[in-house]
């Protein structure tokens, strides 16, 4: 294959910038406005669906305060954009030290493709010292043909690694540019040398740890499976402290300092903030947010409740309109037996008062204890009327026995609606540094900023940790506590997690900003994501609802109480008290009857 010329590099990077969907060509001139330069340029431009700008030597070093221009007048802050490709040829040694100057810059971070003479090559290898995310292409150009490389180099300590990647063809295959279109990151394996500093807090079953004797820690847990992944894919070392205020860090910087494992990050004295944190707007802005390595949820946990509510007991075993139609035939029965025994020429003497208790007795399942039926008609109403009581009374009892022995829960709410509705009963509490605080605090309007009205602003008292929490929760049936799902205690039966889902978000590690790992970490998430290992992970780490629930279910049934069982004696003590009453009442009757006569008869002397 013959040497390959001008216009054969123009294809290559044309090729790549339509690959890439890339707007612009930035044609670094190492040697000035020179013809070959201009040759390029005006090859590019006309080859490339793109706009070429020129960029010259004397403006590498780049200044802040004194932007350079290029030809066209734009300066290199208006032309480092992540639409544009940054295109150079290296035919010297010093090509390659002036572009080791310029790759000092942060453009390293955009689209490169360098063409580099084979001869100086090696040179340019051995003097390179960009960090592992720079998006640098080697194209190495000798009598042979074209073949891409590239480059990176993890730490000062150790030195560049330099992989060749594809074989580049004039016009490039498609194979080919599928090589030079993925991202680095994805084909930089091998990161040795490369120590990430983690600050971490212990926050089972996330993280579990142990410290060692030089003062880092030992990582354990979720988070512990996924460094060790990380560790084995990637070839780093991770290195984790806890940090010197052992706090999380704020959610929210409200004007203040970012402390804790937040402030170590923040501060440049870790890399890393482990094990999860929730994404918010005020952390976006502080720190790099990874791929999302699992969901949490919030649920409200209360002291289980019981599965007999007390007052209710012997009610609830059938609806309000069953026990309306109850009502209703009992009613209808009173009626009938009185109608049938006018019709009856042998009934006894009938009274409703009789009619009453006759009908109750029934109603009670105890019998027919009355005048046997003479006539068809009464006899069918009899047993239709006996038949109907028994399978009530049937109903009535296996519903009764299935409330006692299964230990269903009655729950006097499910969500924050039901929550908020009984306010006046019930109080609220959750972690005062959570996400939590700015969802309520923040709300405008709908069920958060009526909670925070009239439940959190007038209990400031309940935002507290969770352990503390979930300590009051065990201490008080009317108080309720507001968590993550995975930290509430799995076989803890005293404390009970509602059903509703209150608040998903996602959990990330958070990166200290713009750092070189964060494409490397996000890269490995979504790869655990895509085989099912984070899956796994949860599985294995998370909160197991069914066997919590079986758990809990295999307890011993405790014998009833008083608190169980007072309607019954609250309706026998009604009977005496109304007993006595109307004894009393008899009594005053019956002795105002007596001298009543008496009154009458009295004679006036004369």
């Amino acid at each position: 294959m013959v040497n390959p010329g001008m216009a054969q590099l123009v294809q290559v990077v044309c090729s790549v910038a339509a690959t890439k969907t890339l707007k612009h060509i930035q044609l670094v001139a190492l040697s000035g406005q020179s013809r070959e330069n201009v040759e390029f340029a005006h090859h590019l431009s006309r080859s490339c669906c793109c706009e070429t700008n020129f960029l010259f030597p004397i403006t590498f070093a780049y200044n802040a305060s004194s932007p350079p221009y290029t030809e066209s007048g734009a300066t290199h802050c208006d032309l480092w954009t992540s639409d544009s490709l940054f295109v150079a040829i290296l035919k010297t040694p010093d090509d390659a030290k002036l572009v080791n100057i310029y790759l000092k810059t942060p453009t390293t971070k955009l689209s490169w493709i360098f063409f580099v003479d084979s001869q100086v090559f090696p040179a340019m290898m051995y003097q390179f010292q960009e960090a592992i995310d720079n998006k640098v292409i080697f194209i190495k150009v000798n009598g042979s043909g074209l073949s891409a490389w590239d480059a990176y180099r993890a730490s000062a300590a150790v030195p560049a690694v330099y992989q060749y990647l594809t074989a580049v063809s004039v016009p490039p295959l498609r194979q080919q540019l599928d090589v030079l279109r993925r991202e680095p990151w994805s084909r930089r394996t091998n990161l040795t040398g490369l120590v990430v500093r983690c600050s971490v807090l212990d926050y089972e079953p996330y993280s579990v740890l142990e410290e060692r004797a030089d003062g880092t820690v030992a990582i354990t847990g979720l988070v512990g499976d996924i460094l060790v992944i990380l560790e084995g894919a990637l070839r780093v070392k991770f290195e984790c402290r806890k940090p010197r205020d052992n706090k999380w860090g704020s959610t929210m910087t409200l004007g203040g300092d970012w402390e804790g494992v937040l402030g170590d990050v923040y501060h440049n004295r870790a890399d890393l903030a482990l094990p999860f944190f929730y994404p918010n707007v005020d952390r976006a802005k502080a720190f790099d947010i990874s791929y999302p390595f699992g969901e949490d949820w919030f649920v409200l946990v209360m002291r289980r409740p019981g599965a007999l509510d007390g007052s209710g007991n012997y009610t609830r075993e059938l609806s309000t309109t069953t026990w309306l139609a109850v009502a209703i035939l009992f009613g209808v029965s009173v009626v009938t037996l009185n109608i049938l025994q006018k019709l009856t020429a042998s009934s006894p003497e009938h009274s409703w008062g009789k009619n009453l208790f006759v009908n109750f007795r029934a109603f009670c399942n105890m019998g027919w204890d009355y005048v046997e039926p003479q006539l068809a008609s009464f006899r069918t109403w009899v047993l239709t009327l006996l038949l109907t009581v028994m399978v009530l009374h049937v109903s009535y009892t296996s519903s009764l026995l299935t409330m006692l022995t299964s230990n269903t829960i009655v729950l006097p709410f499910t969500d924050l609606q039901g929550l908020y509705k009984a306010r006046n009963d019930y109080t609220l509490g959750f972690e005062p540094e959570s996400i939590l605080f700015g969802l309520f605090s923040r709300a405008n309007s709908g069920i958060y900023k009526d909670i925070q009205d009239n439940m959190v602003s007038r209990h400031p008292e309940f935002l507290e940790e969770i352990s503390a929490g979930l300590k009051r929760v065990a201490n008080n049936p009317k108080h309720v506590f507001l968590m993550p799902i995975l930290l509430v205690p799995k076989k803890d039966c005293a404390l009970f997690p509602l059903p509703s889902k209150e608040y998903v978000v996602q959990t990330s590690i958070l990166i200290q900003k713009d750092s070189p790992v964060t494409p490397y970490i996000n890269n490995m998430l979504k790869k655990m994501h895509e085989q099912g290992l984070l899956q796994r992970f949860l599985r294995k780490w998370a909160l197991q609802e069914a066997s919590t629930m079986k758990y809990c279910s295999d307890l011993p049934t405790e014998p009833l109480g008083l608190e169980q069982t007072y309607t019954a004696f609250l309706m026998l003590l009604m009977g005496a008290a109304t007993s006595v009453v109307l004894l009393f009442l008899e009594i005053i009757c019956r002795k105002f009857l007596q001298y009543l006569p008496l009154a009458f008869s009295t004679t006036l002397p004369h």
